[in-house]
């Protein structure tokens, strides 16, 4: 036997105006969990990423985990709020509702990859270096990966215009 019976509930008194205001909106979150679940769950992934990154030690010696664990749970916290947030975000909403599969299968990847590489070395070091390893990488070589890259495409431009003005040579001498 329920505990309330419809006799004894007591009715508030409302206006017409306040009703009118809440009958069109839920007094929960502005967005249903079902509409919002694999938002939220990434952000719980990345949380697990910035968690594994902290409370367990590196084997080796790796300066960039401690950055790596606050840039995860900045990640979190962005995902968590953009997601409670798609309702006004216009086309942002929608598109973020679409990559949260790939956001959560990412955070899963990067707390696995971590916690194989740095943490208790599961994979081979020189093969499989850890997240912040590479990371690493890119910081300390900054200038020398742009001097690469820059002088790899002005390579592979000259390329291309060698080859078009040899297959543009090419048509006159075969009109010829």
């Amino acid at each position: 036997m329920s505990m309330y019976s419809a006799s004894k509930t007591v009715a508030l008194p409302q206006s017409a105006e306040e009703g009118a205001a809440f009958a069109g909106r839920p007094l929960s979150l502005p967005l249903s969990f079902r509409a919002n679940g694999t938002g939220i769950f990434a952000s719980f992934a990345w949380v697990a990423f910035g968690s594994s990154c902290l409370l367990w030690e590196d084997l080796g010696d790796w300066s960039r985990t401690q950055g790596l664990a606050i840039a995860a749970f900045v990640m979190a916290a962005s995902l968590l709020a953009a997601t409670a947030s798609a309702k006004w975000l216009g086309r942002f909403g929608p598109g973020l509702k679409a990559r949260a599969p790939w956001l959560l299968a990412l955070g899963l990847f990067l707390t696995l990859w971590e916690v194989a590489t740095a943490k208790f070395a599961w994979l081979p070091l020189p093969f499989f270096p850890p997240p912040q390893a590479i990371i690493e990488v890119y910081t300390d070589m900054y200038a020398a990966l742009i001097v690469m890259s820059l002088l790899c495409s002005g390579a592979i431009t000259l390329l291309f215009r060698t080859r078009d003005r040899l297959l543009v040579w090419q048509k006159g001498v075969v009109k010829w």
